[in-house]
Order: C-alpha cells, then structure tokens, then sequence
C-alpha cells in the first residue's frame, strides 16, 4: 500500500511539473467517420527540473487515430508509453527548461467519436453523433482551453447539442473552458445531419507482381461497407442510398486498368486521364444501401522503370504499401503481398511505420514473395523497399522454354503429319 502511494505522488508531482498555460482546438468534422482536430498547447514548465519529453493523453472515446506533433522547429517524434495504449511520450529536440514556455501543435485523425444513428427528428436525413469533450483531456493541469467544432452548412441545420455552446457562430460552436484538473473531462455531444456516404473499407488485399520484362501488375481486392443507419420505414427511399459515383486515383503511368465484380467485369467505370494521375471513376453494379457491404477488384500495371532499380544483379522495389482507395476513409485491415521473380534471393526489406512483416518464403509457384500488413491504415501513402538479388541468365529462363516448347510442338507436328 505504501508503494502504491509513493507511486501515485511521483506521478502526481510529475504532472505538475508542466502546466497547459493555454490550449486552442480546432475539431472539424465535414463528413464521414473521421474527425480532424489542430490543437495548438502553449506549456509552461513549472518544476525546478529541465525536462527532454512531455506527455500527452487521448481522448477514452478515440478508436482509432494518427496523430502528429510539431514544435518550433519541426516535427517531433512519440512512442507509445507502456502504462496505456492511449498516452504518448514526446520527444523535444531540446531540454524543456524551468520557468521556460514551450508551444507545440498536434494534428490528430481519429475514429470512434462519430457514430451513425437513428434519429426519427432528422427525416428522411443521415443522422450522426460526435462524442467529444467540451475541454482538454490531458494528465497536466490547464489553465485555459478554447475549443472550437466546425461542422459543414447542412448539419448546422439540423444541430442538437448538449452542453449549450458559449457562442454559436455561422458554422461552427466554440466553448472556453478554465482551470481543467488532470484527466477530467466534460462530456459532449452533437448530433447533426450528414447524408454523405459513411463508407468504411473492411480489408484491402493488394497483389503486387514483379516482372523483369517492363511490367509490374497491381490487383486491390477491396471489401466495403456503409456504416450508415436507417431513420424512416422505407429504407430505400434514404436519400444516401441512391448510386453515387465512387472514384480512385491511380498512377499516371497505369495501363490496362479493369474493374471487376463478384459477377465479373463491369461497365459502369471509366478512366478519366490529368497531368499527375489518372482516376478510375466507377459504380458499383447495385446500390450500397446503409449496413450492406460490396467487394470488388482493381487490376493495372505499371512500368517498372518507375519504380525498379538495378546495380549489376542487385535489384531494388520501391512503390506504395498502400495506394488512394477513396478519399478520407478508414483502412480497417491492410495485406500486401509482393511477389519477385523466381530465382530472387530477397537481401533486406523496410516496411513503412504501421506496417508489420507476416512472411517471407516462396509462393505455390516457386516464386519468392513478402507478406506484411497493418490495421487501421488511413492515407497513408508510404513506400515499402525491397532489395533483392538476381542472376540476369534467369531473365533468359522464360525465353528459352517459350522456344523449347514452340521447338516441341513443331517436332511433334511435323512427325505426326508424315507419319
């Protein structure tokens, strides 16, 4: 019991070592799962101590996230801290000295504080819940927070909000809040109209084939889902239920893109060509009503002189773990599985942050090939690199069984004619 005491005055004393003098947060939330905050902290060291880290405390309600940190100058890195999944450690690029003020911005993406609902209040409308906090949620003291919550014109329309606002401005609310104790929180919530579709992608598959004779092939196998809610008894009368047009953007140098169903390939798509990319515009064959789910397959190829490199028989791949699906939607489960030439010896692999390595082994085919994956991936368009190492007389192994099987079948032929 003593040491249980001890522990929680040295974490107590910690956290009163630093003081959030101020805080200004900006949330938004323009349409879907995500919300999009910028909180600006101005901190005041108040120990006797110079510190090199700070902490910082998400929101109970986050899900899932991506977060960021910047200070005066430049971005600066975190790590997760072993008491809890939902509390960092920030590293400072310089010793955080007493009586000092430091400032520093996170920008944050999270998941979990917006949840679709039944409204029968909203109509025919979508209606969506945001869970929130009026103030700043942190273990150190704040003197002053201002959170201001954006919302776009048609869910201002529609608004119910509890705690009342102090202002209510065109657009958005803002409340103040003063002299916050470490991890408290004052609940909010807003429920507001927003028929935009809730789309929520539950796994992506990508293949991605290596090939030394000028291509490299992509397939997304891609499973969606709208997260929406029914308001009314007709269901398919929803405003949001109706075709909408869904567009992925491709590289420019893609070629031979198809978009395929579970019935096969589909009309309904076209490529739509601009100066840095290209986007594949299509539908899906049936309307995507709320809680239904659909899947489908994006295939394409790209040159590989964009993105294969070679010093003598030392190859190097760089391309996306992951590429633009839709914008601003939610990755629940990511694989990617890479496939070389046969007779490649893999030499190193660097996979991008949130992904991890499944396997490294041979395919049914002989052919050498990575797995990782990640979960909850949201716009995160890094690279992966392989090095590997291949013999260039295997590049002449296809060749020469094209031609020993033409040769064969020749033989064969010309010997059954004359017999």
């Amino acid at each position: 019991m003593k040491c249980v005491i001890l522990v929680t005055l040295a974490i107590f004393a910690t956290n009163c070592e630093i003081i959030n003098k101020s805080v200004i947060r900006n949330v938004r939330f323009f349409g879907g799962l995500h919300v999009k905050e910028e909180i600006r902290i101005i901190m005041l060291n108040n120990g006797t101590q110079s510190v090199d880290h700070f902490r910082y405390w998400l929101d109970p309600n986050v899900v899932n996230f991506i977060v960021k940190f910047s200070g005066e100058n430049g971005t600066l890195t975190h790590e997760t801290t072993t008491e809890a999944p939902d509390e960092f450690r920030v590293n400072l690029q310089s010793n955080f000295k007493p009586g000092h003020v430091l400032k520093v911005v996170v920008n944050l993406i999270s998941f979990g504080q917006v949840v679709p609902v039944q409204n029968t209040l909203m109509g025919p409308h979508q209606s969506v819940v945001y869970r929130g906090n009026v103030g700043f949620y942190s273990g150190y003291k704040t003197s002053i927070a201002t959170s201001s919550f954006t919302l776009k014109p048609e869910g201002m329309k529609a608004l119910q909000i509890s705690p009342s606002p102090l202002y209510q401005l065109e657009g958005s609310v803002e409340y103040i809040t003063k002299n916050i104790s470490p991890l408290s929180l004052t609940r909010l919530t807003v429920a507001y109209q927003d028929n935009t579709p809730l789309i929520t992608i539950l796994s992506l598959k990508r293949l991605i084939t290596v090939s030394h004779f000028g291509k490299i092939f992509v397939s997304d196998q891609v499973s969606v889902k709208n997260e929406g809610r029914f308001n009314s008894s007709f269901p398919y009368m929803n405003v949001n239920n109706f075709d909408w047009w869904w567009y992925t953007h491709l590289p420019a140098t893609a070629d031979d893109v198809g978009y395929f169903d579970e019935l096969g390939n589909s009309s309904k798509s076209t490529l739509l060509h601009y100066k840095n990319y290209k986007t594949l515009k299509f539908q899906p064959r049936y309307p995507l009503l709320n809680g239904w789910k659909t899947s489908y397959v994006i295939r394409y190829s790209v040159p590989s002189v964009h993105y294969l490199w070679n010093h003598v028989d030392e190859f190097s791949l760089k391309m996306r773990a992951v590429d633009h699906i839709f914008d601003d939607v939610l990755i629940k489960d990511a694989i990617v599985k890479v496939l070389l030439p046969e007779g490649a010896t893999i030499i190193n692999v660097t996979l991008p942050g949130l992904f991890t390595k499944f396997d490294v082994g041979q395919s049914t085919f002989g052919r050498p090939q990575i797995i990782f994956g990640a979960k909850s991936v949201f716009e995160s368009f890094e690279d992966f690199h392989i090095q590997y190492f291949l013999p260039k007389y295997y590049l002449l192994k296809t060749p020469l069984l094209i031609v020993l099987s033409l040769e064969c079948l020749f033989v064969i032929f010309i010997t059954a004619y004359w017999v």
